[in-house]
Parts: C-alpha cells; sequence; structure tokens
C-alpha cells in the first residue's frame, strides 16, 4: 500500500534518457508512449492519444513505462515518481 505524496514538481526537470514505444494494450488499443526518466528519478510517460483511457489503461501503461526504463537501464528503485501525460480533448463551440 503506497502513501499519496506530492506531486512532483515538472517545470525544470532534466530528462537523462527517453524512448518511444508502441503496444497493444489488453483492451485491444494500439498506444504510443513517449517514456523519459529525469535526473530527479521521475519516470514521465507521455500518452500520444487523448482517446486511450487512463482509468481503464493506467496500470498496463504504468507496467509499460517501468519496464521502458528497465531497457534504458534504469533500476526500479532509482525511481522516485510515475507521471502519466495526455493530451486533452478539446471542445469546439
Amino acid at each position: 500500500n503506497v502513501a499519496p505524496s506530492t506531486p512532483p514538481m515538472l517545470e525544470g526537470l532534466i530528462i537523462q534518457q527517453r524512448t518511444d514505444l508502441s503496444h497493444r494494450l489488453s483492451t485491444g488499443a494500439v498506444v504510443d508512449l513517449v517514456v523519459s526518466v529525469a535526473e530527479d528519478g521521475t519516470l514521465l510517460i507521455d500518452v500520444n492519444d487523448s482517446a486511450i483511457n487512463l482509468d481503464v489503461n493506467q496500470d498496463e501503461i504504468t507496467l509499460l513505462g517501468v519496464a521502458a526504463a528497465k531497457r534504458m537501464g534504469v533500476t526500479v528503485d532509482r525511481l522516485t515518481s510515475v507521471v502519466i501525460q495526455q493530451p486533452r480533448l478539446a471542445s469546439i463551440i
């Protein structure tokens, strides 16, 4: 059980490593991700598709991000937080 923490400050983060990946989720949707690891250990996962439902897919996307970080040589104990970012749908009125 993990206690909630203060969200990391994203402004001024220094990205050390970055990779792109594409994966078919268990729901059948294909997701394109940009996974970055910042100097302070923040794992940033950018979901490029605003149609991906994070309420349903958040755990799977987090696991994909951690796996991508491990492939980049980052150990899990180095990760301090995980941030999933996704563009918002805009409505034109």
